[in-house]
This record gives structure tokens, C-alpha cells and sequence, in this order.
């Protein structure tokens, strides 16, 4: 489109005028807290989400204060692992996960497994 202002010409064009489209990202994340049962975060812990119908997994570990964020996650039911050495192995899910979703999964009460040195295993 052409306007003439005062004899100059003046170009408008409706994509610099048009509010920016926001695109949705096609994808979701969960993200979380790790703490043990004393409320003590837990960093360094190994977090695994895995797609139940496809079994396909991605991992990350819990940063120095317990937070993880698993981004990109493709729409689907997921299973959340996470693991330390120890502490007991925690597992959730299925969680559904949807376009734009951000799931919040706090893990908390991770408890310490204490052996006393010298304690008999019995199995």
C-alpha cells in the first residue's frame, strides 16, 4: 500500500504493521525440584523421562539447587526416573504431556538409604 503524505510517499506494509504471530511450540516440558525427606535439596541427581508408547527417553541431572527441566518433550504419556546413589530410586507416571504443557513435578521425601558399617545383608 501507497500513501502520499505532503507529497512524499510513504510505504506501508501490513507485515510490519500486523502484530508479530506468536507460533506454539509443538512441544512440552516437566520441570522439578528434588529434595530429600529433611527438605534438603539434592543436586547431581540422574533424571530420566521416557515416552511410554515409544519408549524413547531423554536425561538431564538436578542442578546444585535440585531443579531439572526436561524441554522438547513430544506429546505423550512419560515416566519419570530419578536416581542417586544412595537414595532410594523414585519413579512417576504415566504423565501426560500436551502441546505448551509445563509440568511441574516436585520429588520430594527422596529418602537416604543409611547401611551402618559392618551391618549384615541379608537378602
Amino acid at each position: 500500500m501507497i500513501c502520499a503524505v505532503g507529497g512524499v510517499r510513504i510505504w506501508i506494509s501490513a507485515i510490519v504493521l500486523a502484530p508479530p504471530l506468536l507460533a506454539q511450540n509443538p512441544y512440552g516440558r516437566i520441570t522439578g525440584r528434588i529434595t530429600d525427606s529433611a527438605g534438603a535439596l539434592v543436586p547431581n541427581a540422574s533424571v530420566r523421562v521416557a515416552n511410554v508408547d515409544t519408549n524413547v527417553a531423554t536425561h538431564t541431572a538436578s542442578n546444585a539447587e535440585g531443579n531439572y527441566e526436561l524441554a522438547n518433550l513430544n506429546p505423550g504419556q512419560y515416566r519419570v526416573v530419578v536416581e542417586l546413589t544412595g537414595f532410594k530410586r523414585y519413579e512417576r507416571g504415566p504423565l501426560e504431556v500436551r502441546v505448551g504443557d509445563v509440568l511441574e513435578n516436585a520429588i520430594v521425601g527422596t529418602e537416604q538409604r543409611r547401611i551402618a558399617a559392618g551391618a549384615k545383608l541379608t537378602w
